[in-house]
């Protein structure tokens, strides 16, 4: 009889000494799972369960209009997360009836644009024109020789709160004056840059030869861009216009 009760005796403590060291005597205070962690108390650390894990969203493209990459990157819908991000070159700047870039990112590839031409010593600085964006095109002896402006998809200028809003404008149009003796040359100048600046894939002689087309066919479509060239509409100057052939169709 001793023998039992002795190893009751045992087993009660061992089940006791068992309990005690399963239980921090703590009163649970309970912060609820995470995507990355279990559900834990915020008094002691202990977990329970398993972490949620992360749920996966869907892709955005976040577009560099200026350096043509275009990145993908995947959230987590619960944390907000960047579960993957992946960089790709961009070949064009269209996205269906809007430019991908921001004014600012066209006004920067002009700029890179006109270095790239031979004898063009014209600069553009991007301004504040009564509540919008614009592109003041100079020339060496730092006259205004030229003007570009942005439209949204209701042909309304776009305004300077959003000169860094991609996908917001539609078209971009320059305008030159006519009477200058270099009143062609800077149209041919701003025509090619504006056209190298819509176009990544256009080289300086590309854009050239499509200028010399312009000018006997004053709208061109092509790769899903509308190009024209207005000689003739306002005897005070002339145009140059650059848009998605979508807007159009």
């Amino acid at each position: 009889m001793m023998r039992k009760q002795r190893i009751a005796l045992v087993m009660a403590m061992l089940l006791a000494c068992a309990m005690l060291l399963g239980s921090c005597g703590c009163k649970h205070e309970w912060a609820e799972a995470t995507c990355t962690t279990p559900k834990t108390c915020t008094e002691c650390g202990e977990t329970e369960g398993e972490a949620l894990g992360h749920t996966e969203g869907e892709a955005t493209i976040d577009v560099d209009g200026f350096a043509l990459k275009a990145t993908s990157i995947v959230k987590c819908t619960n944390c907000d997360a960047v579960l993957s991000k992946e960089e790709q070159d961009v070949d064009t700047l269209l996205d269906g009836k809007y430019m991908l870039c921001s004014a600012q990112e066209y006004s920067d590839r002009l700029i890179d644009a006109i270095g790239q031409i031979p004898d063009c010593t014209l600069g553009v600085e991007l301004i504040e024109q009564n509540g919008q964006p614009m592109c003041m095109v100079y020339n060496a002896s730092e006259t205004l020789v030229g003007a570009i402006s942005f439209y949204d998809i209701e042909g309304d200028p776009i305004a300077y709160a959003d000169k860094d809003v991609q996908s917001c404008f539609v078209i971009a149009v320059a305008y030159v004056p006519a009477g200058s003796a270099d009143a062609a040359t800077d149209l041919t100048h701003i025509s090619i840059a504006m056209i190298m600046a819509a176009e990544p894939k256009m080289t300086v002689v590309d854009a050239s030869y499509l200028v010399i087309d312009l000018v006997s066919e004053p709208i061109i479509v092509r790769d899903g861009v509308e190009y024209e060239l207005d000689l003739t509409s306002d005897p005070d100057g002339y145009y140059c216009l650059i848009c998605p052939e979508a807007i159009n169709a």
